[in-house]
């Protein structure tokens, strides 16, 4: 958390403290903060994730947030209030409205959501009820701009236990950082499948080109995919992944022979030519054997 909303934070705990009293000794416990575990998105997806505060048998008065995430892997896209009767958000503008642009902004430049949550009401100037009980004040969005080679990135709080200075959590008995456990969020990123037009074969039954047939146009278009002799051949498609896995490889194959065999017939000379030059690449592609295996069993 940045200085200026641990300010506003401690001034407005130290309210609290002056127009509540409050019992030094009551019972404060350890309080846990909460993302989604896991997220399965797809690429160029938007996607939400729910920020949850479970006090444990405290009473909160404030929160602040500072979250981590991969700007080139996700983009921010709004940070939305879930308990506007309870918490309004800061930073605030001159106008005392949430400045989600500027934080929206900070977080895709820098890679670091920073915000917190207070209980009053700005409009109406007065203080609302504690946080007491588990409760989602947060819905934030992003947008998946790319799939990175792990398929898998993460947004995760910036905490340390009893500092201040990060994701923590304030009551209305102690100032002392009552956060103890936090969840973070593990995102799963998948490919789009790419789509031929309605009129052709389906680019999922091996139409690499998105013609008007399966042929070995489409058998070329996987073979340089495959073989990443070249980052794609004249005329194919963005990607020979037929089944959407993520990666191109002899499922995929399979996927175009099949294919194949149920669109404009392939000459026998052709086939064997074709069967013949791929079992002699298969046998020095030595990292894929077990499926390499598979393939040569169904092509002779």
């Amino acid at each position: 958390m940045n200085k200026s909303l641990f300010t506003i934070s401690l001034l407005f705990i130290s309210c609290v403290f002056l127009l509540f009293p409050t019992d030094i000794s009551s019972n404060e416990t350890d309080v846990s903060i909460l993302l989604p575990e896991t997220v399965d998105v797809k690429v160029s997806e938007n996607f939400f994730v729910d920020v949850t505060i479970d006090p444990i048998g405290a009473s909160v008065a404030a929160i602040d947030i500072q979250l981590i995430f991969d700007p080139k892997i996700l983009e921010l896209l709004s940070i939305q209030n879930t308990h506007p009767d309870t918490v309004s958000f800061v930073p605030i503008t001159s106008n005392e409205v949430f400045d989600a642009e500027r934080v929206i902004s900070e977080g895709n430049t820098k890679g670091t959501i920073l915000f917190g949550a207070i209980t009053y009401d700005y409009n109406q100037q007065h203080f609302t009820p504690k946080i007491t009980e588990k409760t989602t004040f947060a819905r934030i969005e992003f947008r998946s701009i790319l799939m990175p080679e792990t398929r898998k990135t993460e947004i995760t709080f910036v905490h340390t236990e009893g500092d201040i200075s990060d994701t923590n959590v304030i009551g209305t008995t102690t100032t002392n950082d009552l956060l103890s456990h936090i969840v973070n969020t593990s995102v799963n990123i998948f490919p789009t499948a790419f789509q031929c037009e309605a009129s052709e074969p389906l680019f999922t039954q091996g139409n690499a080109n998105c013609d008007t047939s399966i042929n070995l146009f489409d058998f070329i278009c996987w073979r340089y995919a495959y073989l990443a002799t070249e980052a794609t051949a004249s005329n194919c498609g963005p990607t020979a992944d037929f089944n959407g896995d993520g990666k191109t490889d002899l499922f995929d194959f399979t996927i175009w022979l099949n294919g194949s065999r149920n669109s404009i017939p392939t000459t026998q000379l052709q086939l064997e030519t074709l069967q013949r030059k791929l079992i002699t690449e298969l046998n020095s592609k030595e990292s894929q054997n077990f499926q390499s295996n598979q393939v040569r069993s169904m092509l002779r």
